[in-house]
């Protein structure tokens, strides 16, 4: 535990297990205030310490307020001031006191990563629900339209096929017709360029079966 207004000094050592010789032993003294939740911040070492945006110097202090970012030297070493609601619980040394905060984002991330989980989990009968009634209304209005093309359409008269290949000159026209052809009301028609088989919305693919002009 960080004892309250007596002052604490951090720095490379085996109580921050920070080996980089960049951080001096002494680097950063640290003075806790119980009463407004607080770390008076003062560097010691060469190299700069910062607490969130503020890039401190040698001899320079600044106030670490609880949930701001403390880091020993260079931008590295994050750690995160935390107080303990708790007036008796059991004492702690100044790296337990101050948790890394590498180690608060992971645990923050699982516990996220595990609410997602848990979300999806939880619903799939909604889900399922939902993708029934969409397919079964979806279901309903294409047989809707099924059964009105149905209803519209004429019946055909059966027409025998050709009985040998002909030719039939209708003016500038010359037609020929092959031996076997089915006439049919149906003709399959390709325009490459888009000049004649056009539609009424002015859309390249129609919008329904009356779309064509």
């Amino acid at each position: 535990l960080l004892p309250d207004g007596v002052t604490v000094v951090l720095g490379r050592g085996p109580e921050t297990l920070v080996t980089d010789k960049k951080c001096s032993r002494t680097q950063v003294e640290l003075l806790a205030n119980y009463a407004y939740r607080s770390v008076r911040v003062t560097q010691r070492g060469i190299n700069p310490t910062s607490v969130e945006e503020i890039h401190l110097h040698c001899g320079d202090s600044t106030t670490l307020q609880e949930g701001e970012t403390l880091c020993l030297v260079n931008g590295l070493y994050p750690y995160c001031i935390r107080f303990e609601q708790d007036d008796n619980s059991t004492k702690k040394n100044p790296l337990e006191f101050f948790c890394s905060k590498q180690i608060q984002q992971k645990t923050e991330e699982d516990g996220m990563g595990h609410t997602v989980k848990r979300l999806k989990v939880s619903c799939p009968s909604e889900e399922e629900d939902d993708d029934d009634s969409f397919i079964t209304e979806k279901l309903r209005q294409l047989q809707e339209t099924a059964a009105q093309a149905h209803s519209s359409q004429k019946p055909l008269s059966k027409l025998a096929p050709q009985p040998c290949d002909s030719w039939e000159d209708q003016g500038k026209l010359l037609v020929f017709t092959k031996k076997g052809l089915v006439s049919s009301t149906k003709v399959a028609g390709f325009d490459l360029d888009g000049t004649l088989i056009t539609t009424q919305s002015g859309k390249v693919f129609p919008i329904s079966p009356d779309d064509w002009r």
